[in-house]
C-alpha cells in the first residue's frame, strides 16, 4: 500500500482525505490518503522521515507552503518563482516539491471562458496562496494586479520574485485603518476580484473581506476558501449581480494535477467525477 496525505494546520476543514480516498477505492488503488495536522516544530522531523516509510506523496497546506521548500532536495520552476510549496513527490528517495495550486486557479477561469489577458485583479492578501495567484495571472498576462495587503513588504517581496519572468503592473494597498476608501476605485475598476485569505473559511463562516458600497453587477468574485462553498463573500457579491467562482473547484484541479505528478495519468475527469457523487459540487 502506498500512502499519500496532507500537512497543515489546522485540517478540520480539509476535504482531501475524502475525495482522494473515495478515488483510490473508486480506481481500485490500494493507496490510502490521511491527513496530518503537524505543529511548527513537528514539521523538520515529519518530512525527514517521508523517506523511511511507503510514502509517495504529500499535499501541504496553510500554514507550510513556505517552510517546506528548506526540506526538499529538489523544485519545480513554480516553486522557485512562487515561493510556495504546495506539493511534494517521493522518487528514488527524494523528495520533490511542486506547486499545483497556480494551475488549479486558472482551470476554472479557462473552463468558464474567461481570459484574463490585459484585465485588471484586486487581490485580498499578500500570503502563501496569493503568490499562486499571482504567479497563474501574471502567466495568463494580467493587465494589471491591486493587493491588499497587511504587509505591504511581503507583496512587494513575491511581487519582484515573479516579476523577473512574469513582469506585470502592480499596486498594493497596505490593509490598515481608512483602507475601505483607498481600495473603492481600485475595486470598482478591477474586473476580477480574488480571496486568497481564510476569512470566511469553517468555522469562522460569518467573516468575509470588506467590500465598500458599490456596483458589483458585471465583476468575477472568486474565493479560495472553498469550506464552505458558498461563502459569505461569494453570496454578497451574488447577490449584487457579480459572477461568481467558489474555491472547491480550484481545490479540484490542484488536486487532479497533484495525483498525475504522484502517479502519472490524467485525473481531471476522475476527481471531478469524485467530486459531483460527494455533493462537493
Amino acid at each position: 500500500m502506498a500512502i499519500f496525505g496532507l500537512i497543515g494546520y489546522p485540517l478540520e476543514h480539509s476535504f482531501s482525505p475524502k475525495y482522494m480516498n473515495a478515488l483510490f477505492r473508486k480506481e481500485g488503488m490500494d493507496h490510502y490518503y490521511e491527513a496530518f495536522p503537524l505543529k511548527k516544530h513537528e514539521l523538520p522531523e515529519f518530512i525527514k522521515h517521508l523517506r523511511l516509510f511507503n510514502v509517495r506523496g504529500i499535499n501541504i497546506t496553510i500554514p507550510y507552503k513556505a517552510d517546506v521548500i528548506s526540506y526538499v532536495d529538489d523544485i519545480s520552476e513554480e516553486v522557485e518563482l512562487i515561493g510556495a510549496c504546495n506539493v511534494i513527490k517521493v522518487e528514488n528517495n527524494r523528495l520533490i516539491g511542486y506547486n499545483t495550486d497556480w494551475y488549479g486557479f486558472l482551470k476554472p477561469l479557462e473552463l468558464e471562458g474567461i481570459d484574463v489577458s490585459g484585465k485588471k485583479a484586486f487581490i485580498y492578501g499578500s500570503g502563501g496562496a496569493a503568490k499562486s495567484v499571482l504567479y497563474a495571472l501574471s502567466r495568463a498576462k494580467i493587465g494589471q494586479i491591486t493587493f491588499l495587503a497587511r504587509t505591504p513588504q511581503k507583496a512587494m517581496d513575491m511581487i519582484d520574485m515573479v516579476g523577473e519572468t512574469y513582469p506585470i503592473k502592480t499596486k498594493i494597498v497596505e490593509w490598515t485603518e481608512g483602507f475601505l476608501d483607498k481600495i473603492k476605485e481600485e475595486l470598482e475598476m478591477a474586473d476580477i476580484i480574488i480571496n486568497t485569505t481564510p476569512l470566511g473559511m469553517y468555522p469562522k463562516t460569518e467573516t468575509m473581506p470588506p467590500i465598500p458600497d458599490m456596483e458589483l453587477k458585471g465583476k468575477i468574485f472568486y474565493d479560495l476558501v472553498y469550506n464552505p462553498l458558498q461563502t459569505k463573500f461569494l453570496k454578497f457579491a451574488k447577490d449584487r449581480g457579480a459572477k461568481t467562482i467558489s474555491g472547491i473547484y480550484m481545490l479540484m484541479y490542484q488536486g487532479a494535477k497533484a495525483l498525475s505528478i504522484w502517479l502519472s495519468g490524467e485525473y481531471e475527469k476522475k476527481v471531478k467525477e469524485i467530486f459531483e457523487e460527494l455533493n462537493f459540487i
